[in-house]
């Protein structure tokens, strides 16, 4: 059995080697998410990935939408935002953020089997995306179990860190509102 395993390293370590000239490796080996992937984990990923362009102010999804992907931004920028309650995009659409090359988005859904809890839109022209599929992450789990482990710690940590960030807003906002307040009491 270790004879086969050490087999399969091998060739996942040329493979890689093979790797060197596509556009996606290093963009891939770069984010915290894959870094520190076993090279066999890392090829399982480069195999699934799928690369996705998009249009200034196209729908990448709407809210509510099922989620089967996550995705990692590779060129362009990507706003995430809120929708009116008939599903339809608010006139004024609260925006939460807008995200750069490199981020990560969409994982919440992949993690939680749910539906979208935003909306998001390509903010500029041939914004591209890498994504990865609910289906793709079983996978590596089932063949890597360890790399599937630290896929998800970085997944943890993304959403963790979108939580701080929120509360750290929130925050600030309920403090702007208490001075408004003070202000307002001022000219009763």
């Amino acid at each position: 059995m270790k004879f086969i395993q050490k087999l399969i390293r091998q060739a996942s370590i040329k493979a890689l080697d093979n790797l060197e000239d596509d556009e996606n490796y290093h963009f891939v080996r770069q984010s915290r998410l894959f870094q520190d992937l076993s090279a066999e984990g890392f090829i399982l990923i480069m195999k699934c990935l799928v690369e996705r362009h998009y249009k200034q102010n196209e729908v990448i999804f709407n809210e509510g939408n099922p989620g089967i992907c996550m995705f990692l931004v590779k060129k362009g920028r990507v706003e995430i935002f809120s929708q009116g309650k008939d599903g339809q995009v608010a006139d004024l659409p609260t925006v939460y953020t807008i995200l750069e090359a490199g981020t990560l988005f969409g994982e919440i859904s992949i993690i939680s089997m749910s539906y979208r809890t935003s909306s998001a839109k390509a903010l500029e022209q041939d914004t591209t995306l890498l994504t990865i599929s609910t289906y793709d992450l079983e996978q590596l789990i089932e063949q890597y179990p360890q790399d599937g482990l630290r896929v998800l710690r970085g997944i943890v940590d993304s959403i963790v860190n979108h939580l701080v960030i929120t509360d750290r807003r929130l925050g600030e906002a309920n403090i702007q509102i208490k001075l408004l307040k003070e202000k307002l009491a001022k000219y009763e």
